[in-house]
């Protein structure tokens, strides 16, 4: 019974860390301070935030999708170059120094964007889909 109990505990840290990136930052926090720590998180419509190890040794998030990274200053995303030639612009354009602060361009930004994208791409679909075709 004794010996259940460690991995009874290392299991809850893990599902309270897989819980908190579904519902808020708050339980993500509870998890880290638990001692769970993961490096990807995903999200809906190929969306990721990853922890990337950067040449300084520090550790900072990025939002991507496709190989394309998301842009803070231009509200886009952009294409990631190999890692020797990627500027320091870049980097500093395109990084997130805590996972809190790249969930929160998510959540404010990048999701409601991508939203509206699909919003768009389906109203177009079901327009061409219900307008009536002419033979000639």
């Amino acid at each position: 019974m004794v010996e259940l109990i460690p991995i009874v505990i290392i299991l809850a840290m893990i599902l309270l860390c897989i819980f908190s990136v579904v519902n808020n930052t708050r339980l993500f926090r509870m998890a880290i301070l638990a001692g769970v720590y993961a490096t990807r998180y995903s999200f809906p419509n190929d969306v990721q935030i990853e922890a990337r190890d950067q040449k300084d040794k520090t550790r900072k998030w990025v939002i991507y999708s496709f190989r394309e990274v998301w842009d803070k200053e231009n509200n886009c995303f952009v294409w990631e170059s190999m890692p020797s030639e990627r500027a320091d612009e870049f980097i500093r354009q395109t990084r997130f120094n805590t996972f809190d602060e790249a969930y929160k361009c998510y959540k404010k930004t990048v999701g409601p964007l991508i939203q509206a994208e699909l919003n768009e791409m389906l109203a177009k679909r079901k327009m061409k889909q219900s307008s009536p075709t002419t033979n000639t």
